[in-house]
């Protein structure tokens, strides 16, 4: 069709969208009052043709406004096209105007030409008037023979009404703020309709945005991009692109990255694009963060269904890479308090069905939480994961601790793949002047779709009580801890040890069963288990612990014992000597059991008759006690008299009682009391 039938064509549109007003020479004018057209409704709109003395024609198109669904209202539209001239080479609009505005904000202003100089040669030049020096864009364009190029040029000044169109175009971008500078180029190139080449570089620079929530935020941030595509077959594209953002502060709630002037954080990728299989293939990607790391690729394959194919590989500074992307991801886990030294090379593959594999190698890696629960240092080697063919792990550090507990270095070989995990040498960790020796025989992996189950057996070799009293600040027991476990098991953050520990001290054992651990690096770890006494030497432990002398046995528990953060909030615990064995006790032990009661008269009941005995004969000492939250529940050998508990029932002459008359304490100034007399060296 040509340029005069295109003319002709739409001036025929034009006034067949409108009712005739007026016609009065050189001018026609006409009307609307309400157009609806593909969901567009249009209000008062105004059209008129004027022929100037020269032959030319003038038209003009006012719209008071016009509604297109999911925009805002159109108003006040200006649209003024000077010397539309038909023929054979017609100038279609040698002066253009277009007005508009935009939700109430001020109008946007643009100027156009239109010319075709030859016959199969035409040209488009817009810019747009805003006020400023500068015009925000130019719209450059040509068509000769069906071919034709497009050249659009940028430059928007902050708070630019042009920002208007854009918040029109992305409703959901109406309450954020935002203040920037935008220049750049695009550039067009097609044939037809087909678009066939895209150019663009754009800079971004002084920019200031924020959501209302404050959940995504720029400040003083600048950022450059380009692209570069061409349409290689039909259909399918062949691109490349690239953006850096060369600094300020860019925040995406949790991640708040600053890049300092001189530290461009930048980032390129080229492949291919296919429209029609809806397919992107990256044939090389690389991001390089200053003074953080690296990561590349150079296959990528994303298709409807998600991932195809992915390789790549990474070097990241761990110190780093933990404090900008890792902690704030963390935040309220166990590993969200770190100091952390180290450097990390990787690689990554995903193929097509799941398949997922891939090995860090780890150089010197320290990790030390903040909170002093855990830390590992001098961690160096490889690890591997893979969900099909199996690989190996071979990890070596110098040293670790937990919860105040040091731990030499060891050395992990393990192997995981699609039928588990397993160790490939137990795993010892030298500790308390003993051993944890976690055996490679029985240890498995499980995995389901709602969690991940490791299970494996340990051995607990000659752990010094010693050592473990002086760790956790208690009074130094002689002896030894062993135990074998048959199975240690950790699901969801929670730690469940079967079978029963064993510990040899002072001539009798200690059993501890059903021990389990419920998240272990939390701020408040809770422990439950329960503990059994049998045969302890109270000559033995007394004379350990310098708190006066007794003769006999006792036997005792605490059963349904419960610890949050380390501290007993819940028990029933009962000790109570036998009947068969010498029972004894000494003058000094006496007095500590006697200020238990918190009534201060134990030195003034010695100070007479009774002070002339250095020892005297009990026929039972029983202690129990029922603790819910801080209030423990004191029981003894039997009621008392007058009331109370016996603590501790004489015999013979001269004979001592200990009663325990209130029989509701704080269990906090039991405790107290409890450290006061083993300090002072009396019970």
């Amino acid at each position: 069709m040509d340029k005069k039938n295109v003319v002709t064509t739409l001036l025929c549109i034009w006034s067949a969208c409108f009712s005739f007003k007026s016609l009065a020479a050189p001018m026609l004018e006409f009307e609307s009052g309400l157009l609806d057209a593909f969901g567009v409704a249009t209000k008062n709109a105004v059209s008129a043709i004027n022929i100037n003395p020269d032959g030319s024609v003038s038209m003009q198109l006012r719209i008071e406004k016009i509604t297109i669904p999911g925009l805002g209202p159109i108003e006040s539209v200006w649209l003024h096209c000077m010397h539309a001239m038909p023929g054979n080479h017609p100038v279609p609009c040698e002066q253009g105007h277009l007005s508009f505005s935009l939700r109430g904000a001020s109008p946007i202003n643009a100027r156009f030409s239109i010319s075709r100089p030859e016959s199969d040669y035409w040209e488009l030049f817009a810019t747009a008037e805003t006020g400023h020096s500068s015009s925000p864009w130019q719209i450059s364009a040509t068509l000769e023979n069906r071919k034709w190029h497009m050249d659009i040029k940028i430059d928007i000044p902050a708070e630019n009404p042009l920002w208007t169109v854009a918040r029109a175009f992305a409703p959901q971008l109406a309450n954020w703020e935002t203040n920037q500078v935008l220049r750049g180029e695009i550039k067009l190139k097609g044939k037809n309709s087909s678009l066939q080449h895209i150019q663009a570089d754009m800079h971004l620079g002084k920019w200031l945005l924020h959501d209302p929530a404050y959940r995504y935020q720029t400040e003083n941030a600048e950022v450059a991009a380009s692209l570069e595509a061409h349409q290689v077959h039909n259909g399918q594209w062949r691109w490349r692109t690239g953006i850096q953002f060369i600094e300020g502060m860019f925040y995406i709630q949790p991640w708040l990255i600053e890049v300092p002037a001189g530290k461009a954080i930048k980032a390129a990728a080229s492949g291919i694009w296919n429209r029609n299989k809806h397919a992107i293939f990256i044939d090389d990607a690389r991001i390089d963060h200053p003074g953080v790391g690296s990561m590349q690729t150079d296959q990528f394959q994303w298709l409807d269904q998600g991932i195809q194919n992915a390789r790549g590989k990474f070097e990241l500074d761990a110190a780093e890479f933990y404090t900008v992307y890792l902690q704030p991801w963390l935040i309220g886990s166990a590993a969200d308090q770190l100091e952390v030294s180290g450097k990390i090379k990787g690689a990554i593959n995903y193929t097509q069905g799941g398949a997922i594999g891939g090995r860090l190698i780890i150089q010197d890696l320290h990790a030390d939480d903040r909170r002093q629960r855990f830390g590992i240092y001098g961690l160096s080697g490889s690890a591997a994961f893979s969900n099909m063919d199996p690989v190996i792990s071979d990890l070596r550090w110098l040293g670790a601790h937990m919860y105040h507990i040091p731990m030499a270095g060891s050395r992990l070989m393990a192997m995981n793949g699609s039928s588990g995990f397993w160790l490939l040498a137990p795993l010892e960790l030298s500790m308390l002047e003993g051993s944890l020796v976690m055996n490679a025989s029985s240890s498995s992996w499980w995995q389901s779709e709602e969690n991940t189950d490791w299970k494996l057996s340990a051995e607990i070799r000659d752990l010094s009580m010693k050592a473990i009293t002086e760790t956790f600040g208690l009074p130094p027991f002689q002896g030894s801890l062993n135990a074998t476990i048959p199975r240690i098991s950790y699901e969801d953050e929670n730690i469940n040890l079967d079978g029963t520990m064993e510990i040899e001290v002072f001539d009798g054992k200690v059993a501890i069963s059903q021990l389990r651990l419920v998240q272990l690096f939390s701020f408040v770890p809770r422990l439950t288990a329960q503990v059994d006494l049998e045969n302890m030497d109270l000559g033995l432990m007394t004379d350990t612990i310098p708190v006066g002398h007794m003769k006999g046995k006792i036997d005792g528990y605490v059963h349904d014992l419960e610890l949050l953060a380390w501290q007993p909030v819940r028990f029933d615990a009962r000790f109570t000597t036998d009947d068969h064995s010498p029972r004894r006790i000494s003058q000094k032990a006496l007095k500590g059991l006697i200020s238990l009661g918190g009534a201060g008269i134990a030195e003034q009941l010695f100070d007479g008759f009774l002070g002339l005995f250095n020892t005297f004969r009990y026929e039972q000492i029983a202690f129990s006690c029922r603790l819910r939250g801080a209030e423990c529940y004191l029981g003894g050998t039997g009621p008392a008299p007058n009331g109370g508990v016996y603590l501790l029932k004489g015999t013979g002459l001269p004979r001592v009682d200990i009663i325990a008359v209130n029989q509701n304490v704080d269990w906090r100034i039991l405790i107290s009391r409890i450290r006061s007399i083993i300090s002072q060296g009396s019970l």
